[in-house]
């Protein structure tokens, strides 16, 4: 019985926190790594295919592999994670991302504002006010 309370305890002190601006912006990074790589099936396994559906899936990675993303806020919300991000400083949109066991990441990006502020300069729809 003592072991197993000297076992729960040291797992309680050696767990680490999990903070959700760093899990969005190693995806970001990963995101950006495949758009860079030219790697369309990696980037299909960190983004979901909903975010392409309005685009053409060229012009969508080379909007991933331009972009700059300063991340704003984040925060965990059912059923992932809820960031406020703006691209160059240009336009502020949110993303939003959840659990996936096929991606390297852990996460799938399913919704991703800036793109389509990107891509068609649509500043009313998806972005958001300042």
């Amino acid at each position: 019985m003592f072991l197993i309370l000297l076992i729960i305890s040291l797992t309680q002190v050696i767990s680490k926190p999990i903070y959700s601006n760093e899990i969005v912006e190693n995806q970001m990074s990963a995101i950006k790594s495949a758009a860079e790589s030219n790697n369309f099936s990696l980037l299909l396994k960190l983004v979901s295919p909903s975010v392409f559906e309005l685009e053409d899936g060229e012009r969508v990675r080379k909007a991933f592999f331009s972009a700059k993303l300063l991340l704003m806020d984040s925060k965990f919300e059912r059923p992932g994670i809820v960031a406020t991000v703006t691209e160059s400083g240009k336009y502020t949109s949110q993303i939003r991302m959840k659990r996936s066991k096929e991606s390297e990441t852990g996460w799938i990006l399913i919704a991703a504002g800036f793109l389509e502020c990107m891509i068609n300069n649509d500043s009313e729809s998806f972005c958001l006010d300042d």
